[in-house]
């Protein structure tokens, strides 16, 4: 009971609650010159007749509940204090804490201070998050982000190690048109005439009116290829052909040995069965061929296909290096035009009918992903790269994502991007943005139309001009109730209310203070105290 009482005490001396000792006026009057003089409308009782010399508070005439600090009844306690109704005064909250309900657990925390289980701690949030201005509360930075904007988490600015950095999103793959550099976390443009690379050395596809042979981009294509303008590819002569000039790589220009080709192509060498021809000696050499029966016979790993079948026999397919084969080796097809093994295209490990329907990429240091029969180096816009290899559609609500189906990286027209999901409105403290993302709205705000302009401000924060203020300059008044800063009186220079009669302190035009009214001069019967800076 003593410890009570001495916070009592304590609380008293230090102008939390009201301690007069007793008056022979009524309640809501005090004594001036041996005469009772009602308080103020907003106190219970005072020291004097302003709204500043209140000494304690209750519910005043209209049933409002006032809270006593600093000799003022006020409807809201300021911040880091919470309202006390017990004795009608604000007391203040735990240590470091800006928004609290009662004495012990702590709604919000100050500045540089994380609110967890109730009590403020300074500050250190953990990687991939960020502390709320709002809160006080580490919260998660955007997926795959290490550090992002204090303003917004959506906004990264470097990434955990697998993502990269593009458009400050932190993505498992960089999109097209782009490569992962791997040493600084980011996405970098592919060099020019790229549209597709690996690196800043290595094009995986080329800007029209140029050629891709061997990871570059070329105006014009070497000895030994034909320009293919389908894909811009530099594609190999068959090994027939010393120059050719496609649309097949059979269709030869000049023939090995310097030959001109037979209608366009160079004639092959038909040796008797089971023989075949050597270049070298330039003879017909016998050869132990398997037996055409045993084959029809044993199933091969990888069937004949029929169109290059016929009944009771085998058709032989010519490679590139003019030797005859069942089966294709790998990077080429067989094509049913020529009975020739093509190339696949760049890239492909094999592919089916015509070299650019893949159906398998190539295999090396980094990962390529099938998509409608090419391989890319990541996936189009609407797919995301799945861990097969693939590229697999991105959810209906998504124009983008990354890693899965769900995770949005962008959104349809009248789709805005917020926490990875793509949403028709944007959630309470943000605002859609021109770049179809919901923003964060300015500290300490709502409800805003963007970045700097403000509709309503968080509780105990005041509109001002359109910007939210812990507490309003000098010539606006605290009005809680619709939480903005008023203009007071032109006669005030400081005020509680927008009234004439609502001045704290006048201005030099209208020097005077009595009854909360500023004037040139005291009204007759009073004079003014320089001491109290008032007519008395």
């Amino acid at each position: 009971m003593r410890s009570v009482t001495a916070f009592l005490i304590f609380l008293c001396c230090v102008g939390f609650i009201g301690c007069k000792p007793s008056s022979p006026c009524p309640r809501g009057q005090f004594l001036l010159k041996s005469q009772c003089v009602l308080c103020h409308p907003t106190c219970s009782e005072c020291d004097g007749h302003e709204l500043f010399e209140c000494t304690t508070c209750g519910v005043d005439e209209d049933g409002q509940e006032r809270f006593l600090h600093q000799g003022r009844c006020r409807t809201h306690c300021p911040r880091g204090l919470y309202p006390d109704r017990g004795h009608y005064a604000c007391l203040p909250c735990i240590a470091n804490c800006e928004l609290c309900a009662d004495g012990n657990i702590c709604a919000k925390c100050r500045e540089h201070y994380k609110l967890q289980n109730g009590v403020c701690q300074t500050a250190s949030c953990n990687t991939g998050q960020v502390q709320d201005p709002d809160t006080g509360e580490c919260i998660d930075c955007e997926m795959g982000c290490k550090t992002c904007s204090t303003e917004d988490p959506g906004i990264c600015n470097s990434c955990v190690e697998g993502y990269f950095l593009f458009r400050h999103h932190c993505r498992r793959h960089c999109p097209q048109s782009t490569y992962e550099d791997w040493g600084r976390g980011v996405c970098l443009s592919c060099p020019a005439p790229c549209s597709d690379c690996r690196s800043n050395t290595r094009c995986l596809a080329c800007q029209p009116g140029y050629f891709l042979n061997g990871g570059d981009c070329i105006k014009q294509c070497p000895p030994q290829t034909f320009s293919d303008s389908t894909g811009w590819l530099c594609q190999a002569c068959h090994g027939s052909c010393q120059t050719c000039h496609g649309p097949r790589s059979s269709d030869c220009n000049l023939c090995l040995g310097g030959n001109p080709p037979l209608h366009g192509q160079c004639p092959l060498i038909n040796c008797p069965l089971g023989q075949f021809y050597d270049g070298k000696r330039n003879n017909h050499n016998k050869a132990l061929f398997q037996d055409v029966n045993k084959l029809n016979a044993t199933p091969a790993m990888h069937p004949v296909r029929p169109a290059l079948a016929h009944k009771h026999s085998i058709v032989l397919l010519v490679s590139k290096d003019s030797s005859c084969v069942v089966q294709c080796p790998s990077g080429s097809y067989a094509s049913s035009a020529t009975q020739l093994c093509e190339d696949c295209s760049p890239n492909c490990e094999s592919c089916m009918d015509t070299r650019d329907n893949c159906i398998s990429c190539s295999k090396g240091s980094y990962t390529l992903f099938l998509h409608q029969g090419r391989c890319w180096s990541t996936c189009p816009e609407g797919f995301f790269e799945t861990l097969e290899g693939a590229c697999e559609a991105c959810d209906v609500s998504c124009s983008s994502c990354d890693g899965i189906k769900t995770q949005c990286l962008s959104c349809a027209d009248g789709h805005y991007l917020e926490g990875g999901m793509c949403r028709l409105n944007c959630s309470l403290r943000s605002y859609p943005a021109d770049d179809g993302t919901c923003r964060r709205c300015p500290p300490h705000c709502d409800v805003c139309s963007d970045d700097r302009t403000c509709f309503k401000c968080s509780f105990l924060y005041l509109m001002l001009n359109g910007v939210c203020k812990a507490s309003c300059p000098m010539g606006y008044y605290e009005d809680m109730e619709e939480g903005r800063c008023g203009q007071c009186h032109p006669t005030c220079d400081s005020c509680s209310g927008p009234l004439a009669d609502d001045c704290e302190t006048c201005s030099t035009f209208s020097p005077k203070l009595y009854k909360g009214a500023c004037a040139k001069d005291c009204p007759p019967g009073t004079y003014y105290d320089t001491e109290a800076m008032e007519c008395q």
